[in-house]
């Protein structure tokens, strides 16, 4: 049941608090959720650096096509970053076992937060552009959530310790 499913990757971001839990989230759920054969979330960092989180649904081989295409500005995974748009690949030929690449950028609050790229082994298959587009927007907004959090947490640490500094010895 799709809808099952669905409800359940949706908990399950929520629940995420950190890049590579969502990761993992994304690359366990992902099969079921929109039917591809692999998948990998990209994240750009505020420095505006880029790192793909590996996960346990990602081969090597994969991995390592995917960190090359980062350096890659004519990329699909650069293409969708940069313009801000789904792309769309078939007969990706160096993507080992893949013959379709979809890449979606993640954004929130109108910025782009990283990528979502999902490959399929069939580029013959039916695609549900819909239910690819909710769930990248999912994944967007749970990385920007995370980065939230870890913001709060380091700012709650420095006064925490800025504090224990200023207390009074003897006390």
């Amino acid at each position: 049941d799709v809808q099952a499913v669905c409800s359940g990757f949706i908990y399950a971001l929520a629940v995420a608090d950190n890049t590579p839990q969502i990761a993992r989230t994304v690359s366990s759920r992902a099969m079921a959720a929109v039917g591809c054969d692999r998948c990998a979330v990209v994240i750009i960092y505020p420095d505006s650096a880029t790192s793909t989180i590996t996960t346990d649904g990602i081969d090597g081989e994969w991995a390592a096509v995917l960190e090359r295409d980062l350096g890659d500005a004519t990329s699909a995974v650069s293409r969708a970053v940069r313009e801000n748009r789904p792309v769309d690949v078939t007969r990706a030929a160096t993507h080992p076992g893949i013959e379709r690449q979809v890449v979606l950028p993640l954004q929130s609050a109108g910025r782009v937060v990283g990528a979502l790229v999902v490959g399929y082994a069939s580029a013959d298959g039916v695609l549900d552009v819909g239910t690819l587009t909710g769930f990248g927007a999912q994944v967007g907004l749970s990385v920007d959530r995370a980065r939230r959090r870890q913001i709060e947490h380091d700012v709650s640490l420095s006064l925490q310790r800025t504090l224990l500094n200023a207390a009074p010895s003897g006390s």
